[in-house]
Protein backbone atom coordinates (compact mmCIF):
# COMPACT_ATOMS: atom_id res chain seq x y z
CA UNK A 1 0.00 0.00 0.00
CA UNK A 2 2.73 2.30 0.82
CA UNK A 3 4.44 1.66 -2.60
CA UNK A 4 1.08 2.21 -4.51
CA UNK A 5 0.99 5.28 -2.88
CA UNK A 6 4.14 6.56 -3.37
CA UNK A 7 3.93 5.59 -7.37
CA UNK A 8 0.56 7.93 -7.03
CA UNK A 9 2.89 10.68 -6.46
CA UNK A 10 5.73 10.33 -8.47
CA UNK A 11 6.68 12.31 -11.01
CA UNK A 12 7.90 11.85 -14.44
CA UNK A 13 4.95 12.28 -16.87
CA UNK A 14 3.64 8.87 -17.64
CA UNK A 15 0.67 6.95 -15.65
CA UNK A 16 0.80 5.71 -12.61
CA UNK A 17 1.39 1.83 -12.12
CA UNK A 18 -1.42 -0.34 -11.63
CA UNK A 19 -2.92 -0.68 -8.34
CA UNK A 20 -2.90 -4.40 -6.25
CA UNK A 21 -6.63 -5.42 -6.26
CA UNK A 22 -5.11 -8.98 -4.13
CA UNK A 23 -7.78 -9.78 -1.66
CA UNK A 24 -5.13 -9.75 1.47
CA UNK A 25 -4.50 -6.38 0.06
CA UNK A 26 -8.49 -5.22 1.00
CA UNK A 27 -8.37 -6.61 4.42
CA UNK A 28 -5.74 -5.14 5.59
CA UNK A 29 -7.07 -1.54 3.95
CA UNK A 30 -10.28 -2.66 5.53
CA UNK A 31 -8.79 -3.84 8.82
CA UNK A 32 -6.59 -0.54 9.27
CA UNK A 33 -9.51 2.13 7.58
CA UNK A 34 -7.89 5.05 7.38
CA UNK A 35 -4.39 4.21 8.79
CA UNK A 36 -3.62 2.31 5.23
CA UNK A 37 -5.12 4.81 2.97
CA UNK A 38 -3.90 7.94 4.50
CA UNK A 39 -6.11 10.97 4.67
CA UNK A 40 -6.82 12.77 1.66
CA UNK A 41 -5.03 16.19 0.63
CA UNK A 42 -6.51 18.52 -1.57
CA UNK A 43 -3.68 20.65 -1.88
CA UNK A 44 -0.98 17.38 -2.63
CA UNK A 45 -1.26 17.69 -6.54
CA UNK A 46 -1.07 19.25 -10.02
CA UNK A 47 -4.57 18.45 -10.71
CA UNK A 48 -7.14 21.66 -11.62
CA UNK A 49 -10.68 21.38 -10.84
CA UNK A 50 -12.85 22.96 -13.71
CA UNK A 51 -16.21 21.56 -12.06
CA UNK A 52 -16.52 25.21 -10.47
CA UNK A 53 -15.23 28.74 -12.47
CA UNK A 54 -12.64 30.50 -10.48
CA UNK A 55 -13.84 33.43 -8.84
CA UNK A 56 -11.22 35.83 -7.65
CA UNK A 57 -11.53 38.58 -5.14
CA UNK A 58 -10.40 42.25 -6.04
CA UNK A 59 -9.39 44.75 -3.06
CA UNK A 60 -10.65 48.52 -3.89
CA UNK A 61 -8.55 51.15 -2.44
CA UNK A 62 -11.53 53.94 -2.09
CA UNK A 63 -12.35 54.35 1.23
CA UNK A 64 -14.65 57.31 1.73
CA UNK A 65 -14.67 57.73 5.60
CA UNK A 66 -12.75 56.59 8.69
CA UNK A 67 -15.57 53.78 8.65
CA UNK A 68 -14.82 52.42 5.62
CA UNK A 69 -11.11 51.49 6.52
CA UNK A 70 -12.18 49.26 8.90
CA UNK A 71 -14.11 47.22 6.20
CA UNK A 72 -13.16 45.56 2.96
CA UNK A 73 -14.57 46.63 -0.35
CA UNK A 74 -14.66 43.37 -2.28
CA UNK A 75 -15.98 42.48 -5.70
CA UNK A 76 -16.02 39.13 -7.43
CA UNK A 77 -14.77 38.78 -10.82
CA UNK A 78 -15.67 35.99 -12.82
CA UNK A 79 -12.21 35.08 -14.12
CA UNK A 80 -13.24 32.28 -16.65
CA UNK A 81 -14.24 34.03 -19.18
CA UNK A 82 -11.35 36.34 -19.67
CA UNK A 83 -9.00 36.51 -22.32
CA UNK A 84 -5.82 36.60 -21.48
CA UNK A 85 -3.56 35.49 -24.55
CA UNK A 86 -3.07 39.35 -24.80
CA UNK A 87 -1.80 39.68 -21.87
CA UNK A 88 1.99 39.36 -21.99
CA UNK A 89 5.02 39.61 -19.02
CA UNK A 90 5.38 43.40 -19.47
CA UNK A 91 1.64 44.14 -19.20
CA UNK A 92 1.14 42.44 -16.50
CA UNK A 93 4.34 44.62 -14.63
CA UNK A 94 2.48 47.51 -12.89
CA UNK A 95 4.24 50.11 -11.18
CA UNK A 96 4.38 49.67 -7.25
CA UNK A 97 1.22 51.66 -5.44
CA UNK A 98 2.69 55.16 -4.15
CA UNK A 99 1.33 53.87 -0.41
CA UNK A 100 3.59 50.51 -0.69
CA UNK A 101 6.91 52.71 -1.53
CA UNK A 102 9.57 53.44 1.38
CA UNK A 103 11.28 56.38 1.21
CA UNK A 104 15.05 54.91 1.95
CA UNK A 105 17.80 57.89 1.50
CA UNK A 106 20.66 56.72 -1.30
CA UNK A 107 23.44 55.03 -0.19
CA UNK A 108 26.79 54.44 -1.95
CA UNK A 109 27.94 51.18 -2.49
CA UNK A 110 31.25 51.19 -0.92
CA UNK A 111 34.13 49.81 -2.80
CA UNK A 112 36.16 46.46 -1.07
CA UNK A 113 39.31 49.01 -0.72
CA UNK A 114 36.90 51.48 1.22
CA UNK A 115 35.65 48.53 3.55
CA UNK A 116 39.36 47.44 4.40
CA UNK A 117 40.59 51.02 5.37
CA UNK A 118 37.26 51.46 7.45
CA UNK A 119 38.22 47.93 8.63
CA UNK A 120 41.76 49.01 9.74
CA UNK A 121 41.23 52.09 11.23
CA UNK A 122 38.31 49.83 13.80
CA UNK A 123 41.27 47.80 14.27
CA UNK A 124 43.91 50.33 15.17
CA UNK A 125 41.63 52.08 17.69
CA UNK A 126 40.81 48.81 19.38
CA UNK A 127 44.58 48.10 19.76
CA UNK A 128 45.16 51.26 20.86
CA UNK A 129 42.45 51.01 23.36
CA UNK A 130 43.81 48.01 24.49
CA UNK A 131 47.55 49.04 24.96
CA UNK A 132 45.74 52.24 27.09
CA UNK A 133 44.04 49.36 28.95
CA UNK A 134 47.43 46.98 29.20
CA UNK A 135 49.37 50.00 30.75
CA UNK A 136 46.84 51.02 33.10
CA UNK A 137 46.65 47.01 34.61
CA UNK A 138 50.83 46.92 34.32
CA UNK A 139 50.58 50.49 36.15
CA UNK A 140 48.53 48.88 39.02
CA UNK A 141 50.48 46.00 38.99
CA UNK A 142 53.84 47.93 39.90
CA UNK A 143 51.94 49.81 42.94
CA UNK A 144 50.44 46.39 44.44
CA UNK A 145 54.39 45.13 44.26
CA UNK A 146 55.63 48.21 45.38
CA UNK A 147 53.08 48.31 48.72
CA UNK A 148 54.25 44.66 49.17
CA UNK A 149 57.41 45.63 49.13
CA UNK A 150 56.98 48.51 51.47
CA UNK A 151 54.86 45.72 53.70
CA UNK A 152 57.92 43.53 53.50
CA UNK A 153 60.29 46.17 54.70
CA UNK A 154 58.35 47.12 57.60
CA UNK A 155 57.94 43.24 58.33
CA UNK A 156 61.72 43.64 58.18
CA UNK A 157 62.53 46.35 60.70
CA UNK A 158 59.79 44.81 62.99
CA UNK A 159 61.94 41.71 63.40
CA UNK A 160 64.76 43.54 63.51
CA UNK A 161 63.19 45.77 66.26
CA UNK A 162 62.06 42.50 68.44
CA UNK A 163 65.73 40.50 68.22
CA UNK A 164 66.73 43.66 69.42
CA UNK A 165 64.36 44.04 72.10
CA UNK A 166 64.96 39.95 73.41
CA UNK A 167 68.85 40.83 72.93
CA UNK A 168 68.65 43.60 75.48
CA UNK A 169 66.54 41.79 77.99
CA UNK A 170 69.24 39.18 78.27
Amino acid sequence: MASEKCELYRTGGSSAAVRSNSVITKKVATILGESATGMENAFDGDEIDISTPEKSKVHHEEPNNSDDLNQENLEIIDVEGEEWSSWTPNSLRTRKSSKLLVDRPVTRKRTLEEEKTKLAVFQQKFYEEENVRAQEKHEQELIALQLKNELLQLEIIEKKAKLDSNNNVT
